[in-house]
């Protein structure tokens, strides 16, 4: 792999898109860095994977899936180089009868990387480094299934936490651990949603299954809603024993209180007494949490994030808490707690500043469904004679890659950069190149700057500045936050960053499909010297563009159109024409709806005096672009109409 090698669904591995890497020279040869984190992904089966690797870097982090820590240094005196090896366990929500598990909202968006067809590891620390990495499917691995509520479950974001997520970094790399509890979940919405059959569906004899609810099943006012509890728990341990696999019961931690007291009712001791009774093992994470709860005192505050849900450091403790209840009531299990885990007393936690574990960026959602690659696997049975095009890394360029153009802070994914990519010729212009900044389409809700790497290279060739740029789609942020975005990114580029690389009077825009929408709106507003418009509408509201009033790609970006007909009307480009507007080529494929009010806006452009042109591909498919036989002329007559306009 190199720091360009991607994750697309065609290659099945490489990196997720954000950050900027490197390659450096070290001891062991040859690794890859960032300033930032480092998300990774690999498409396989449902099941366990062991993981090998080797870093440089004193204080690797590495977090799995939705932020379960794996392997890193437990305090920060204990930062050293060296081999990680763990399991991260992977599952799909798929039934062996045809159903699926009920997934929530945020279970389908924010917490997806738990349900998606990726392994998908975060590389953490100051200056994160890889040098080495191995996976291997482990099928016949002892697992350790986890049920229970938001206080085990895998929570997205930071700072939230649970003991379910900090439990995979304390047992060693024999035994999986498969996280299946959910925010807001009970035994009987658990139940319901069918995630014990999911559970049942993949355990083995002599796996084991823990068990902690109460939180959400106390707030059930029915009358017979302890015993309702009681009576779910038994069936499952029943049904546990009948798998050959082992139960253990945990009672709920206790919710911040000061002083200490006992919030969960009677369920604390229904479990314990359900325990005794059907001589299950019993990890008395209640009383433990008020042990622990009075040994913080006035530090109860740095392991809460609100009254009832930890933070990074609140779960560690609570997971440790565990592990030492372990050693003590499960010998068995306890003999695969990591070597390096020492022995916990709740009554003397290490204070937050002493733990050594970092706090993941947020992962912003994206939609990975366009690809060139996906389009290819479309487009190839229609069109059998299409060659996929990529980038050639061509000697007559020069790249520079990750440059920020713009910082957000506080946002709901925390602090966010926004970055694009700089392919220059060559050769130097004394006065800088005239630029061509390039906008990737998707549907405002996918794909990437990436997507238009060989048409950059192509352009750069040409003796033009190309500017692939990332901007924000809609699962991270509705209309207008793209259109700011190009417009911080259109200033960035006649700024002192590109003084002497840019010519800041000559620069164009180009854009394809949900990408041309957006160039040809920043085109009408006369801050650029010319449009290219790849096979994109210029209009939400022309009885053309009908197909987008219900479709689900424009009212996710623009907001239901019923609700929001004026914001429609606002985001399209035909309705801001003037004299400022920029001159505009449309390259169109074959299909109407992509050039949706068209021949009105070159109308419209012509009333005025504005040069503009059209060419059409017959028999084409939308993403033509990406594609010979089409790649080649599309090239060409975006540099004849370059050549017309900027120089």
């Amino acid at each position: 792999m190199n720091p360009a090698t991607l994750y697309t669904p065609a290659r099945g591995y490489g990196w997720e898109p954000g950050p900027h890497l490197r390659s450096i020279d070290t001891s062991d040869g040859d690794a890859l860095t960032s300033d930032e984190a480092m998300p990774f992904s690999v498409a396989v089966p449902e099941g366990n994977y062991h993981i090998r690797l080797r870093s440089p870097s004193p204080n690797l982090t590495v977090k799995a899936e939705v932020r379960r820590w794996m392997a890193g240094p437990l305090l920060r005196q204990d930062l050293a180089p060296g081999d990680h090896t763990f399991v991260v366990n992977v599952r799909r929500p798929d039934l062996p009868d045809g159903e699926r598990v009920r997934l929530k909202p945020r279970e389908r968006s924010s917490e997806k990387w738990s349900w998606d067809e990726r392994l998908t590891l975060e590389f953490l620390g100051e200056n994160p480094a890889i040098s080495m990495m191995e996976i291997t499917p482990m099928p016949h691995l002892p697992t350790l299934f986890l049920a229970g509520d938001s206080t085990v479950a895998d929570q997205a974001p930071e700072p939230w936490n649970s003991w379910g997520q900090m439990l995979t970094r304390f047992m060693g790399p024999e035994i999986a651990i498969a996280n299946h509890a959910e925010s807001g979940e009970s035994i009987r919405s658990s139940l319901g949603a069918r995630r014990f059959d999911k559970i049942f569906s993949l355990i083995q004899s002599g796996d084991y299954l823990f068990f902690q609810f109460g939180h959400n099943d106390m707030k059930d006012t029915a009358e017979d809603a302890l015993d309702t509890y009681r009576k779910n728990l038994t069936a499952l341990i029943e049904r546990t024993r009948k798998a050959n696999a082992h139960p253990v019961l945990v009672t709920s931690m206790e919710r911040k209180r000061s002083p200490i007291e006992d919030t969960h009712g009677a369920y604390p001791d229904t479990v314990r007494r359900i325990a005794q009774d059907l001589e299950v093992s019993l990890l008395d994470l209640h009383a433990m949490s008020k042990t622990l709860y009075t040994a913080l005192g006035d530090r109860l505050e740095d392991a809460f994030q609100d009254a009832t849900h930890h933070n990074n450091y609140g779960s560690a403790l609570l997971a440790l808490c565990l592990v030492q209840a372990l050693r003590e009531e499960l010998p068995d299990l306890a003999s695969w707690i990591a070597g390096d885990v020492p022995e916990f007393d709740p009554r003397t936690p290490p204070s937050a500043h002493e733990m050594a574990i970092p706090t993941s960026p947020a992962r912003i959602p994206r939609d990975p469904s366009f690809t060139p690659q996906s389009a290819y696997a479309k487009e190839k049975t229609r069109f059998p004679d299409i060659a996929l095009v990529t980038a050639t890394g061509s000697d007559g360029v020069q790249w520079q890659r990750g440059l920020v153009y713009k910082e957000i802070p506080g946002t709901s994914y925390g602090d966010r950069s926004l970055r694009l990519d700089l392919v220059l010729p060559k050769v130097a212009k004394p006065d800088g190149h005239p630029a061509v900044i390039l906008v990737h389409g998707g549907g405002w809700r996918a794909g990437s700057k990436a997507n238009l790497f060989p048409l950059a290279e192509r352009l750069a060739e040409a003796g033009y500045a190309a500017v692939p740029v990332e901007y924000r789609l809609s699962m991270e942020a509705p209309y207008p936050a793209a259109v700011e975005d190009l417009n911080d990114a259109l200033h960035w580029l006649r700024g002192p960053a590109m003084d002497g690389l840019i010519d800041p009077d000559k620069i164009a825009i180009l854009g394809c499909s949900a990408g041309a929408q957006l160039a040809t709106l920043i085109g009408v507003k006369g801050d650029v010297q010319a449009v290219i418009n790849i096979d994109g509408i210029v209009s939400f509201i022309h009885p053309e563009a009908a197909p987008e009033w219900k479709g689900a790609s424009a009212n996710a970006w623009l907001g239901a159109r019923d609700e929001h007909l004026e914001r429609w009307k606002e985001a399209s480009p035909l309705e801001h024409v003037s004299a400022h507007a920029a001159p505009t080529l449309f390259i169109n494929s074959a299909i109407p709806r992509f050039h949706a009010g068209r021949d009105d806006f070159m109308a419209a452009l012509k009333a005025h005096g504005i040069m503009t042109e059209s060419h059409t591909f017959e028999d084409s498919p939308h993403p033509f672009w990406l594609f010979e036989p089409w790649f080649e002329p599309t090239v060409e007559k975006t540099k004849a109409f370059l050549e017309r306009t900027m120089h």
